[in-house]
């Protein structure tokens, strides 16, 4: 569990080194408690505490407003979105589920282990336990049921994260440099290594999924992989060493937050198109005196979720990060007799809205795809095509209709 690992090593202070936390604030609609993890949905920020309450903000993280999980003390660890339906995983009181975007929650699953994370695969979902290994919830039962076809009972005691692919399932399990990955096909999981071979107390506490690309962390490693683990790469250049590390994708940089023992968090981000090897440490700040739980980009802010509450700045894209950005989405054709436009994007669009030349909303609509069309008959002039990604960046593009 991420909390776990937390130092109550007294604080040193480093005269060597570059402190640069000025830039962020205290959001002070949020009590200065653990914040342990922060997810986006569209235009709404999401953020845990240890306890039965989440917080939700809806203005960009200004201000926050609280929701009960439960009526019952519970311990929150993690928290997803999928199919636009919260999901929340405990310590000791199993998985709460809101289908109205928080306002209700149903405890599907009242088990005493640890949920560390979940997944999606088609229109199934998985949960990821210490103690019982990988659950799928029945929908027909409403309920969770095991899913542990020729997973190790020595794995299922320590599941830390869960991810999905185009073509597998993927666990970060048990501790000795063992991973685990679901052939769909076979209908059995499969084990593999990341150092070729057992390695006794390598364990892996945090992963994502980028593209294709599996990334997998720890304190002192960063290995990825673009063929679902046959064969890992080690990214460790420029890293800081810790306790425990945690791994990101926002829209143009990847983010690796390190807790290092002086109960400070590095915090260093690298662009997504970054080849393997390229240095963690070109940009990079120090956050003295906090441990750091979860880190989060939405709407041009950077939110941090700490033991002492929640963190925001603003994010300055770079010419580069400018760049990648303004190729994220295809819109085409362009200029369009406005018949129909087809719409691609590199990440997921939560919903979009057209404005005419004077700002006026000519239409809207939720759609949570990446690639989709637009069949308005428009008249002829300019318009403003309004993107708002799952990310959470606005992205604004201008379409012409003859």
């Amino acid at each position: 569990m991420k909390y776990l690992f937390k130092s109550s090593i007294s604080v040193v202070l480093w005269l060597s080194i570059k402190i640069s936390f000025a830039q962020w604030t205290l959001v002070n609609s949020i009590p200065n408690k653990d914040i342990i993890a922060l997810k986006n949905n569209q235009d709404a920020i999401y953020a845990a505490t240890l306890n039965n309450i989440i917080y939700k903000s809806l203005d960009g993280g200004s201000t926050f407003t609280s929701i009960t999980v439960s009526n019952n003390p519970i311990e929150i660890q993690s928290i997803e979105f999928i199919d636009n339906k919260i999901f929340i995983g405990t310590v000791s009181n199993g998985i709460f589920q809101s289908n109205d975007n928080g306002l209700s929650f149903k405890n599907t699953i009242s088990n005493t282990l640890p949920i560390t994370g979940f997944a999606s695969k088609g229109n199934k979902v998985y949960a990821a336990t210490l103690g019982n290994g990988v659950y799928i919830f029945d929908s027909l039962l409403n309920t969770w049921i095991p899913f542990n076809n020729s997973l190790p009972l020595n794995v299922a005691g320590s599941v830390n994260k869960i991810a999905s692919a185009n073509n597998y399932l993927f666990i970060a399990s048990g501790g000795n440099g063992v991973f685990h990955k679901y052939n769909f096909t076979a209908n059995k999981w499969e084990e593999g290594y990341y150092l070729g071979s057992l390695s006794p107390g390598f364990q892996i506490t945090d992963l994502i999924n980028s593209s294709d690309t599996l990334t997998v962390v720890n304190g002192n490693n960063v290995f990825k992989t673009i063929n679902a683990g046959i064969s890992w790469a080690k990214d460790n250049t420029g890293t800081r060493l810790g306790v425990d590390r945690i791994i990101y994708s926002g829209l143009t940089n990847d983010y690796l937050v390190t807790n290092n023992l002086e109960k400070g968090s590095w915090i260093q981000k690298r662009n997504r198109l970054a080849l393997i090897g390229e240095s963690w440490a070109i940009d990079e700040e120090y956050v003295p005196n906090l441990y750091t739980y979860d880190i989060l980009e939405h709407k041009g802010k950077l939110f941090l979720a700490t033991e002492t509450g929640l963190y925001q700045k603003n994010l300055v894209l770079n010419n580069k990060e400018l760049k990648k950005l303004s190729h994220t989405i295809q819109i085409y054709p362009n200029p369009s007799n406005g018949k129909a436009i087809d719409v691609i994007s590199e990440f997921i669009i939560g919903s979009y809205t057209i404005t005419n030349s004077f700002g006026q909303n000519i239409y809207s609509e939720e759609i949570n795809k990446t690639k989709f069309n637009i069949e308005k008959d428009l008249t002829p002039g300019i318009y403003y095509l309004n993107l708002y990604l799952i990310k959470g960046n606005h992205v604004v593009e201008k379409i012409t209709i003859y």
